[in-house]
């Protein structure tokens, strides 16, 4: 003879789908991009505090504008969990600058915006 208390079985009931819940929304996060950009007035020293500062829930994608860098500076900056991918660096002028961080998971494509580019021509950011 089986006893069932109906207590222990909602219960159970009740972690199976909490458990369903976790893993529906782990699913979600594994299938979503999420994109963070920073205004950040000058990029050199600040990358240990941006990634301290966006950790545990890293974007997909940091979009960094301002960086002030030239661009051998760029190509040796290293953000934690992440490979550089687009970027502007200004040849002849001070400051500005952008450039796109994608997580090292994420298979992306590069394009060369400096081949698009025309310096203090239009200036665009979101």
């Amino acid at each position: 003879m089986v006893n069932k208390n109906p207590i222990l079985t909602r219960h159970a009931e009740s972690n199976i789908n909490h458990k369903n819940q976790e893993y529906n929304h782990q699913l979600q996060l594994k299938n979503s991009v999420s994109i963070y950009h920073q205004h950040i007035c000058g990029l050199k020293n600040k990358t240990n505090d941006l990634i301290s500062f966006l950790y545990p829930k890293l974007p997909s994608v940091i979009y960094i504008t301002e960086h002030h860098l030239k661009l051998e500076q760029l190509q040796v900056t290293h953000l934690d969990y992440y490979n550089l991918g687009a970027y502007y660096c200004r040849l002849y002028i001070k400051m500005g600058g952008g450039s796109i961080f994608v997580q090292k998971e994420i298979k992306f494509s590069n394009i060369k915006v400096v081949e698009i580019c025309i310096a203090q021509h239009l200036k665009l950011a979101p």
